[in-house]
């Protein structure tokens, strides 16, 4: 009966000792991992070449732009007005004309509203370089697009409002991107990344998508250097 006893004793000394060893081989291993994929501050020439080190999160894939110069406008259905709105086909409302296209994130958005004001102070200018008309859209329904046309007080000028609610000038240009800030259950299926577009009777001439979050680039100041470049490439001197 003692010799079963020590013998018992004994298997269980050996098996702490065996656990005790497998748990220090594998924080001897975690060790040297965590040293092969550290670097130290010190042993780099400065923080940015550590950084570096480090990697960068890859950039959010963006979709390709659809449409490009030489294209025609896309044949979709734009919204005017709401309870009932009134139904536009964007190539026959453009028609023959020249038009500036302007897409925005969103209405009563603050970025928007600014890119707006830009075309509000320079419907005249724009007028001038044979302007006319600006078409701003925006992926909403024709109700609130409606109601954020009042509030820009757009009369006088030579802007229009219209609604892109189920995103098809957007999904047509390729400009469309999903808004994280929002789900499903709030009726909010997307938006438009903001772009300026010049039109010579349903032609494209000129596009460009904004580069950064602000949509800067899209704005009238954009919007009369790419008509400049157009009416360049046409043999033509700008006249403001």
């Amino acid at each position: 009966h003692n010799s079963n006893t020590n013998c018992y004793v004994l298997l269980l000394q050996t098996m702490a000792v065996t656990r005790f060893s497998l748990t220090l081989l594998l924080l001897i291993s975690a060790c040297f991992i965590a040293s092969d994929a550290f670097t130290p501050i010190s042993s780099v020439t400065s923080l940015n070449s550590y950084l570096d080190t480090l990697g960068q999160p890859e950039e959010a894939d963006k979709q390709d732009v659809k449409i490009q110069p030489g294209d025609k406008l896309p044949v979709v259905t734009m919204h005017w007005g709401f309870n009932p709105p009134s139904f536009v086909t964007l190539p026959v409302y453009c028609s023959s004309r020249n038009i500036v296209l302007v897409g925005v994130r969103g209405a009563f958005m603050e970025e928007s509203n600014i890119i707006v004001r830009t075309f509000l102070e320079k419907s005249n200018v724009l007028k001038s370089m044979g302007v006319d008309e600006v078409l701003v859209t925006t992926v909403n329904d024709g109700g609130v697009t409606g109601v954020w046309n009042q509030k820009m007080k757009p009369a006088g000028s030579i802007l229009t409002f219209f609604a892109d609610p189920h995103a098809e000038l957007a999904d047509a240009l390729g400009t469309g991107e999903v808004d994280d800030a929002y789900s499903l259950e709030q009726g909010i299926l997307g938006r438009s990344r903001p772009f300026v577009m010049y039109v010579e009777g349903c032609i494209v001439k000129r596009i460009e998508v904004a580069s950064g979050a602000d949509g800067v680039n899209t704005d009238a100041a954009s919007a009369i250097r790419i008509i400049e470049q157009v009416k360049a490439s046409q043999g033509q001197l700008p006249i403001h």
